[in-house]
């Protein structure tokens, strides 16, 4: 049944100013996934880097799959998992931290919407004999729940801080629910030289329950 749906027959339709992207469609699954593309991505590259001139379609960089179209399929099949502004879910723990308008920069937890042990989430030293897609699926569903805050003045009073520190010293998974200020957001960065990491969202208020 598998192999029949991968030999169904379909046209190739794409916009003049992407034609490359008929070299990544070569079956119906993946037509049917290119399809659904209904949100905002941006990929970020190097000057000159070999992924401007392969697009994914050429393998220049010598590895087996382009990281960032299984970035882009995995995002696709994750985003389902992530719809509203209340999303309850374990930390592994783990916490992201910005750099961007130092001093004043983005922080807060990373949150998949998965109750349980998620400590392999973000735990890279457990990825071993993990597949490519696999490590790029966990991550993808890690929301990157942020706020400000000025690294000079941590001594202001600021309840999503604490609760970040706390989350942030857990050796086990802490329960959370996260209020955000408006949904995650649907515009994600595929690079092939970061981590991947799924969408991001201003928090309102966190609430945990085991630290």
């Amino acid at each position: 049944m598998k192999e029949d749906h991968e030999k169904r027959k379909f046209v190739k339709k794409v916009k003049r100013r992407i034609p490359w992207i008929e070299q990544l469609i070569e079956n119906y699954r993946d037509a049917l996934d290119l399809n659904t593309i209904d949100v905002e991505i941006s990929i970020r590259s190097k000057n000159m880097n070999l992924c401007i001139y392969c697009r994914g379609a050429h393998n220049l960089c010598g590895k087996i799959r382009c990281p960032i179209t299984i970035k882009l399929y995995s995002y696709l099949k994750n985003r389902v998992k992530i719809h509203g502004i209340n999303i309850e879910g374990s930390s592994p723990p783990g916490v992201f931290v910005g750099r961007y308008g130092y001093p004043n920069v983005q922080m807060g937890p990373l949150i998949p919407p998965v109750i349980g042990n998620t400590e392999i989430y973000d735990y890279p030293e457990k990825w071993l004999g993990m597949s490519l897609e696999d490590i790029v699926d966990i991550r993808l569903q890690l929301i990157r729940s942020r706020f400000q805050i000025n690294v000079k003045r941590i001594e202001d009073k600021n309840r999503n801080l604490e609760i970040t520190q706390e989350i942030s010293l857990s050796q086990r998974p802490v329960d959370a629910e996260i209020q955000f200020l408006k949904p995650p957001g649907s515009r994600i960065l595929l690079d092939d030289e970061i981590q991947p990491i799924g969408p991001s969202a201003p928090i309102n208020k966190i609430i945990v329950s085991n630290v």
